[in-house]
């Protein structure tokens, strides 16, 4: 009942007439990722920017600070991602203060943690979403059709850039499929939620999840406990963010890719950059593949 309630409401928020707006909207993201699927739908890059929120951790333990309140209202549009994500969604849409897109409200999401062991019994989705390709291209194409809605005027530049990013889609698609099909149900061991995607896509039989706590990596400095953990899953490809600790990089006995999360990054207005940062992740966890146990 809950979900259809918020349902509603967000679409009534996506309903809200774009009169005012400049001859591009100002769009304010709630983080990097969101940033790159509003620059990929045709967002101009002079007036689209991000919240100040950490950019790493675990996002959706997030409380909106006061500074990104008042640049939300500095905003014509506020971007988000949805699903949980965002743990500020809720007061943002009650408070209706400005348009707001949800971009991928409606997106299919895998089963992730336990946010609050004290309160919840069931783990929540999985929020971190766009190291999948199809996943990735709902997004835009959820931040596209938004757009298109709040600033009909520009609908034509919207419309010739959601084409564009769905070609890059198909690109590494199909990069994936070629580079990365051969290994398909090989065991992998993934150090970060986003990276659960990027293996499923990928074909890998996704074994282990190892969490975290907010803002830190896991196991560091205790080698000898992440060991112990992985070793029912001797052949396993281990996963880790690129910007992971030596430990992590170089785990002993196993074949390690690092990987960008795409949790950062600059901005650059660069339309290609998720094209870009997967294209080389395929590469990368093509070589660990590689060189991991036997078929």
């Amino acid at each position: 009942m809950k979900k259809k309630a918020f349902a509603a409401l967000l679409a009534l928020l996506l309903l809200v007439p774009s009169a005012g707006l400049a001859a591009f909207p100002y769009v304010r993201a709630s983080c990097y990722p969101v940033y790159l699927a509003c620059i990929a739908a045709g967002c101009d890059p002079q007036k689209t920017d991000m919240f100040l929120m950490p950019q790493g951790g675990y996002m959706e333990a997030y409380a909106l600070s006061e500074p990104d309140l008042l640049r939300s209202q500095e905003a014509d549009i506020v971007a988000l991602l949805g699903g949980g994500l965002e743990s500020f969604l809720n007061y943002l849409a009650q408070e209706g203060m400005k348009p707001m897109i949800v971009a991928g409200a409606d997106v299919e999401r895998i089963e992730g943690r336990i946010l609050d062991p004290d309160e919840d019994t069931q783990p929540a989705d999985n929020p971190y979403v766009w190291l999948s390709p199809a996943r990735w291209g709902e997004v835009v194409h959820g931040v596209s059709a938004a757009l298109c809605q709040l600033d009909p005027t520009n609908e034509g530049v919207y419309t010739a850039a959601l084409a564009a990013a769905m070609e890059a889609v198909g690109r590494v698609q199909t990069a994936m499929d070629e580079q990365l099909g051969f290994f398909a149900g090989r065991q992998a061991v993934v150090m970060h939620p986003a990276l659960a995607y990027l293996a499923l896509d990928a074909g890998l039989d996704v074994v282990l999840t190892v969490e975290r706590d907010p803002g830190q990596q896991p196991y560091v400095g205790d080698e000898e406990a992440l060991l112990e953990l992985l070793a029912p899953y001797p052949d396993a490809v281990v996963l880790v963010e690129d910007t992971a600790p030596q430990m992590l990089l170089s785990l002993p006995g196993y074949d390690v890719a690092a990987l960008d999360v795409l949790m950062t990054g600059p901005l650059s207005g660069d339309r290609t950059a998720w094209e870009d940062a997967m294209m080389h992740n395929i590469e990368t966890l093509a070589d660990a593949l590689s060189g991991a146990g036997g078929q």
